[in-house]
């Protein structure tokens, strides 16, 4: 995993493009993703049964995005945890931002 991360400098170039590209996609009205600038982007839902129900409606659209609730989290601020990774495609990220859009 070294050798990968010191040999192939994209990648995080990548991540931070995708990084950019969610932030730039989401237009939270009823959530807010949290500050972060890693390929884990937490958006802060609040309501326990909310975060889980959203993160079913994502599953059923084929996105794979988990709810993090209490204790792993203070009370009060579940949240998805949307997780980036070089190999998703930028039209993947457009693709989630576009059904949390709508899902608000």
């Amino acid at each position: 995993s070294l050798d990968i991360i010191a040999g192939e400098p994209w990648r995080r170039q990548r991540l931070r493009t995708l990084v950019s590209v969610l932030k730039q996609a989401l237009r939270p009205k009823r959530w807010r993703l949290m500050p972060s600038d890693t390929a884990i982007q937490p958006l802060l839902v609040g309501d326990n049964a909310a975060a889980v129900e959203l993160s079913a409606r994502l599953a059923e659209r084929g996105l794979l995005v988990p709810a993090i609730r209490p204790p792993t989290v203070p009370q009060g601020t579940a949240r998805l945890r949307i997780s980036l990774s070089a190999a998703h495609a930028e039209d993947d990220v457009r693709r989630l931002a576009t059904a949390l859009n709508e899902l608000q």
